[in-house]
């Protein structure tokens, strides 16, 4: 499937209706443009993953409210060793910054401040 294809919310959601998917990812600048411009791509699936960038809550609370039963991840992996090492299920509304979630199994997460110093957890 071509970037175009994605982008075109109506091919898209017509993509995953005739396929009958229930999960897929899709990388945050994309999630915020479909929502933004046809929140119904996501009214017959039961989870989608979003990542790649910060996911901002004004997108995940439209979808929180539009359909409760979708589970919404905010899923975090830098690309130099893979696509997920945690993710968040986003499963109310948030005002501020998503958390990245739990780590995934036979994983660590080491998280920086600006000083290049370990942060404590939370």
């Amino acid at each position: 499937m071509s970037k175009d294809d994605i982008l075109d919310t109506k091919y898209y959601k017509q993509y995953i209706d005739n396929n009958k998917i229930t999960t897929t990812f899709i990388p945050t600048p994309i999630f915020h443009q479909m929502v933004e411009n046809n929140y119904t791509i996501f009214e017959n699936l039961k989870s989608v993953y979003i990542g790649g960038e910060t996911l901002l809550p004004k997108y995940s609370n439209i979808l929180i409210k539009k359909y409760p039963d979708l589970a919404i991840y905010n899923a975090y992996g830098p690309a130099e060793i893979t696509v997920i090492c945690c993710a968040q299920l986003v499963n109310k509304t948030y005002t501020y910054d998503i958390p990245l979630g739990k780590i995934a199994s036979n994983n660590k997460v080491y998280i920086l401040d600006k000083c290049q110093h370990l942060c404590p957890i939370g």
